[in-house]
């Protein structure tokens, strides 16, 4: 019965000591695109897919806790630079903020989207990140401001799915989105 229960706490130790490793290299892998934890969430496959898509340098993984994240907006009435300019919509300026140390993060888009698209967003944020415990963004860095690390987004992913503002990016293991 003893040499049971020492086998049994040896695979243990050995499934854990493996999978640890596995972990630490795939971060050690992809160091400058994979920030942080990726809390198996994003997969290689979704880190190859963006080297062949942007290139290397252009986009970074970061995974944070859901109850770190804020999603905020402001709204307005103007012409889409992207739409007739003669017809008058509502406008979303939207971002995530990210409570994070030792820097807060702020994800925010490239441009104003309409309410049709950040309706669409909106929805598919609270579907995603509902019951789960992590969220994965990915983007671009853009400028420090303090304490503040800006970053213009590209994609959110969680468990559940991913959502791109780039019809198609999300990848292989999410067609059409």
């Amino acid at each position: 019965m003893e040499n049971n229960i020492k086998f049994i706490l040896s695979l243990i130790l050995l499934m854990i000591c493996s999978h640890s490793f596995a972990e630490n290299s795939f971060k050690q892998k992809y160091p400058d695109i994979m920030l942080t934890d990726d809390y198996g969430i994003v997969k290689e496959i979704d880190i190859i897919h963006d080297i062949k898509k942007h290139g290397r340098n252009l986009v970074r993984w970061q995974c944070f806790p859901i109850n770190s994240a804020k999603l905020s907006f402001t709204k307005w009435k103007e012409n889409d630079p992207q739409g007739p300019s003669d017809e008058i919509v509502d406008l979303y300026d939207y971002n995530i903020t990210i409570k994070g140390e030792p820097l807060n993060h702020f994800y925010y888009d490239r441009r104003a989207r309409t309410k049709f698209f950040f309706s669409l967003f909106q929805k598919d944020w609270k579907r995603l990140t509902k019951n789960q415990q992590y969220f994965c963004i990915n983007g671009e860095p853009w400028e420090l401001e303090g304490k503040t690390q800006g970053w213009v987004w590209n994609k959110i992913q969680t468990k559940k799915g991913c959502f791109s503002i780039f019809t198609g990016d999300c990848g292989p293991r999410f067609p059409n989105k």
